[in-house]
């Protein structure tokens, strides 16, 4: 793994001021929507006038530049299509780039530090997890970039394609020999984008703000993998995707495809990660945000509804619960009262290991019960705000009769129908089977390589 960095002490000082000074601004126009309006302006014409010259300064090389939820991660279908890429002779001479936001290069390089026997400043001593050492070894052949950075700029300027699960910056732009790679990260129940029917302006942008930057952002697609019809007609709608003009590879998900590889030697590994206890059955309670939650930094927050309480003396003999949050989410529960019962696994990096362990999914308005329903495992929708939730903030792509399990809004029927997991999940086998038929035929476990021979042609 080569860590890159571009700047000298000078450079990093003017660096952190601009940051301040630009957090500085930002808070002050957030207080009216047309403020923020001139800002969003201001920021996007800056930044295209400097990234246009950056551009000028280079050409395109043999350069692949892979990003997560805009440098949060290393996850989904960017590192899937990684894994294989820098395994295939055709890329033979190609650099692999990865973007990450400080906090994320940091933990790496503490990590890699550690893992060299050598000192590390870089964090306070911890033991680094399995997927954190893994990532090491997986980077290894990769250069590594902080997002934002003057050498992320100049690597995207050069890239032949550019992968990414989420929106780029707004002002990035492409010459005719580049391509954007987009995969997205899920298949959509909720509304997005130009499909939202309902008003839903929110802390950071209005209905009209967020319709304008998917639209921007596929205006410069010029591929998009998509799992499934259906995926590709709502994310075309929602995103104002001209299929003139984007090649829509339609053959599966990559990021499923570790669904179909894993050993039970991997699930003991992870569930000792977790510290859960190999007799117990484990609950993924994996909710989605709400637009209408912030707290006064400006960021998501998660008020969650479930009465942990309740669940706590009713099944934690027999279960324990992961609780997975949306990664816009910090959720407002007191995990340290039910130590052994309700595990926090929203830092754990890689969602697939948690479907994988887990008997059972309780989700709301998420997308992870496409991808959890490959499993073939059952599934209960806990939609305790379903009217505010359909009728102020998003609205749905379906009616809730082709989910593919119950709906309830009372832990009561949570609790019976986990207490009888054996019998719900016979009630809901056939449904099962008919929704993956209509949403998951694609998913067999070799998605990667056909969308790779699709960006070959």
């Amino acid at each position: 793994m080569e860590y890159k960095e571009s700047e000298s002490y000078i450079d990093i000082l003017y660096s952190k001021l601009k940051r301040k000074v630009k957090r500085t601004l930002y808070k002050i126009c957030s207080r009216k929507p047309e403020w923020m309006q001139f800002y969003r302006k201001l920021i996007y014409n800056r930044g295209h006038r400097i990234y246009g010259k950056i551009m000028q300064r280079n050409q395109t090389e043999k350069i692949i530049v892979f990003e997560v939820f805009a440098g949060r991660s290393y996850v989904d279908s960017p590192r899937a299509l990684y894994l294989a890429m820098k395994e295939d002779p055709r890329f033979e001479g190609y650099t692999f780039v990865w973007s990450f936001r400080k906090r994320l290069l940091r933990t790496l390089r503490a990590a890699r530090n550690q893992a060299q026997e050598t000192d590390s400043t870089e964090l306070p001593i911890r033991e680094f997890t399995y997927f954190e050492k893994q990532m090491i070894k997986e980077l290894q052949d990769a250069v590594v970039v902080r997002r934002g950075s003057k050498l992320y700029f100049q690597y995207l300027a050069k890239a032949k394609y550019w992968i990414v699960n989420f929106r780029m910056i707004n002002y990035l732009q492409l010459r005719e020999e580049q391509n954007y790679v987009q995969t997205w990260h899920g298949t959509p129940f909720k509304r997005l984008g130009n499909d939202i029917q309902v008003e839903t302006d929110n802390a950071f942008h209005t209905k009209e703000e967020w319709v304008w930057n998917h639209a921007n952002d596929s205006a410069r697609y010029q591929y998009l993998i998509s799992p499934s019809t259906f995926y590709t007609e709502k994310i075309c709608s929602a995103f104002q995707i001209n299929q003139n003009k984007t090649k829509i590879i339609e053959k599966g998900y990559p990021r499923n495809d570790e669904l179909f590889h894993f050993t039970d030697k991997q699930i003991i590994r992870i569930k000792k990660e977790l510290e859960i206890p190999l007799d117990k059955k484990i609950i993924l309670y994996a909710p989605t945000y709400r637009e209408n939650q912030t707290d006064e930094a400006m960021s998501y927050t998660l008020k969650l509804s479930m009465d942990f309480e309740k669940m706590y003396q009713s099944i934690s003999d027999e279960y324990v619960i992961l609780l997975r949050t949306h990664y816009l989410n910090a959720a407002e529960t007191d995990f340290e009262r039910y130590p052994e019962f309700l595990i926090d696994a929203s830092k754990h990096n890689n969602i697939n290991e948690l479907y994988i362990i887990s008997d059972v999914l309780i989700t709301d308005y998420s997308s992870v019960f496409f991808d959890y329903g490959i499993l073939n495992r059952p599934i209960l929708f806990f939609m305790y705000d379903f009217e505010e939730y359909a009728n102020k903030l998003r609205g749905f792509y379906f009616g809730t009769e082709e989910l593919p399990g119950e709906i309830t809004q009372t832990e009561d029927v949570l609790i019976e129908r986990l207490r009888n997991l054996e019998g719900y999940t016979a009630k809901w086998k056939s449904k099962l089977k008919s929704f993956n038929q209509k949403y998951n035929y694609n998913e067999d476990g070799h998605a990667t390589e056909r969308v790779i021979n699709e960006l070959l042609k």
